[in-house]
């Protein structure tokens, strides 16, 4: 095994496939991401992470193997000393083409989490602001005899009306929240003028901050080609 990197000053390109996944896998990283550009020891990382000490003890020597982290410095304490290590440079770089599939979805997963996870808390706030104000509730049916059942989540009075779900949604009584999920069937130049759309709107309202009228929104996007169209 290879365990060699190439580095430039304060950045390592990963070369080895096991050092890319390590650093890739969020079950692993956890362990890496305390050393990178800090110093720290096993004892510091084990409390941070809420684990045992010899489980981070086993994966510092494993990361040192991979030419990950090295030990940086030796503080001598009554009775021991105790050991200190920081990554090898302060930034990594891990090519995908070194890292299994399974391992850039679970990237991808992580990188998502804590942002999914602030969106979801929002979204869920608005929506039973919404349902209180109008009244909304789950609405079950068939919208022909031989089709799968439907699940909404909607308003009692739009059960029956000719009112469109979003007119109710945008209406000036309910805060402004907006979650949708559905397929688009675009020209490649279509996709390519919609991306450079999205990337407009997004950066038109980024910058303003410190404005007494304004207060903070979550906004996710996501825009890919679909793999299995939704139904």
């Amino acid at each position: 095994m290879s365990v060699s990197s190439f580095s430039s000053p304060g950045l390592q390109l990963l070369d080895d496939a096991e050092a890319a996944t390590f650093v890739s896998l969020s079950a692993t990283s956890q362990y890496f991401l305390p050393f990178l550009a800090r110093e720290r020891s096993a004892g510091q990382v084990a409390s941070e992470l809420g684990v045992d000490i010899g489980s981070v003890g086993y994966r510092v020597r494993r990361m040192i193997q991979l030419n990950l982290i090295r030990e940086s410095r030796v503080e001598k304490r009554a009775g021991r000393a105790v050991r200190y290590y920081r990554s090898v440079a302060d930034r990594v770089f891990a090519p995908l083409a070194l890292t299994p599939i399974g391992n850039v979805r679970d990237l991808f997963a992580l990188g998502r989490a804590s942002s999914s996870s602030a969106i979801e808390v929002s979204l869920e706030k608005a929506w039973l602001e919404i349902a209180r104000v109008q009244q909304w509730g789950t609405h079950l049916y068939r919208p022909t005899p031989h089709a799968s059942p439907n699940r909404d989540f909607a308003p009692e009075n739009l059960i029956d009306s000719p009112l469109d779900f979003w007119d109710v949604v945008l209406s000036p009584r309910t805060p402004p929240v907006w979650d949708q999920h559905t397929t688009l069937h675009l020209t490649r130049q279509e996709a390519d003028q919609l991306q450079r759309e999205l990337s407009l709107i997004v950066d038109r309202y980024s910058h303003r901050r410190g404005d007494e009228q304004v207060a903070p929104y979550v906004l996710g996007l996501a825009f890919a080609p679909s793999v299995e169209p939704m139904r």
